[in-house]
């Protein structure tokens, strides 16, 4: 049996310890390689701010998926007849526009994917109020967020739209889905950041009439992303991993988590972020007899209890 568990920062350093099991059943675990950390959109923090890598990976569903899908909710939307109270629009069939990709707010999305982790909040990590100072170049005119998968997430806030229908019996458009079908907006980008805890998606929708670049990013090679943080909410860290494992068996990942305490409204509340340094911080009492790579994934050869260490740039974590 393997549990998870923490162990608090004291003053000076933190461990953990290890029991590696005999060998029994072998359930074999694939660990994504991926060697990359996705800048953020500044290159220097600002004042009362450091620049801390959160570990995860991105979605990689490609752009035709995406846009098939949000395109075939707006046609639907235009051919019912469906009433948008915020522009006092009721929509026909002759208003669908398919939207188109946009680049920059595919990067916008990328990076608020990984902010917004965690806290569900319109608020940035860094203490601005909102997301205008993460655009890339062109403002986002409305954001969403789901905690799913970019489909996943697509298809969740139209089944919310459905269940309204059903409920409420009338043709009003709400939440997240006034975004999704509203022909004002010309363009979207999406992300979707994974970590230790979840999936984490955001949407990013501009209503600009400029003609934008519609690349899709790659971010398959990705293991994290930077972000600016007020070190004001950091609290410390703590280090996560298995108190037991198997011999024989890939174990992802021991992670260091930061201790984000946030007290910006409209939410006020405590995040643990899985973050990661450019180089390889991991180690184990005995490498031979349990081997961790730079990620903190482990695959244990010999039974035995170890201590594992984190020693970086963030701290000095072993005893």
């Amino acid at each position: 049996m393997r549990q998870r568990f923490r162990l608090l920062k004291s003053a000076l350093a933190t461990a953990l310890c290890v029991t590696v099991l005999a060998a029994g059943f072998i359930f074999p675990v694939h660990v994504q390689a991926a060697n990359a950390i996705r800048p953020s959109n500044v290159t220097e923090p600002g004042e009362g701010c450091k620049l801390y890598n959160y570990q995860g990976t991105f979605d990689t569903a490609t752009k035709d998926e995406i846009l098939t899908e949000i395109n075939k909710i707006r046609k639907d939307a235009c051919d019912r007849g469906v009433h948008i109270t915020a522009t006092g629009r009721t929509l026909k069939p002759s208003d669908y526009v398919p939207i188109k990709w946009s680049s920059a707010l595919e990067n916008m999305a990328l990076l608020r994917s990984a902010e917004t982790f965690g806290s569900y909040g319109t608020f940035r990590p860094n203490g601005d109020s909102d997301n205008s100072g993460a655009s890339y170049g062109v403002p986002s005119d409305a954001e969403i967020m789901d905690t799913k998968t970019i489909m996943k997430s697509v298809s969740d806030w139209y089944d919310t739209q459905q269940r309204n229908w059903l409920i409420n019996k009338n043709n009003e458009a709400i939440n997240e889905y006034v975004s999704l079908i509203d022909p004002n907006n010309t363009y979207c980008g999406l992300a979707s950041f994974n970590s230790v805890s979840g999936d984490h998606c955001i949407a990013e929708f501009s209503q600009t009439t400029k003609a934008l670049d519609t690349t899709k990013l790659d971010v398959s090679g990705f293991i994290g992303q930077t972000v600016e943080v007020n070190t004001s909410t950091v609290t410390g860290f703590e280090l996560y991993s298995y108190s037991e494992m198997i011999v024989g068996r890939t174990y992802p990942h021991a992670s260091l988590m930061l201790v984000n305490e946030v007290d910006a409204k409209p939410y006020g509340s405590r995040y643990n972020h899985p973050v990661i340094e450019n180089t390889n911080c991991w180690s184990s009492s005995d490498t031979s007899a349990l081997p961790i790579d730079y990620l903190g994934n482990m695959t244990p050869k010999k039974a035995g209890t170890y201590t594992i260490t984190y020693n970086g740039e963030l701290g000095h974590y072993s005893k």
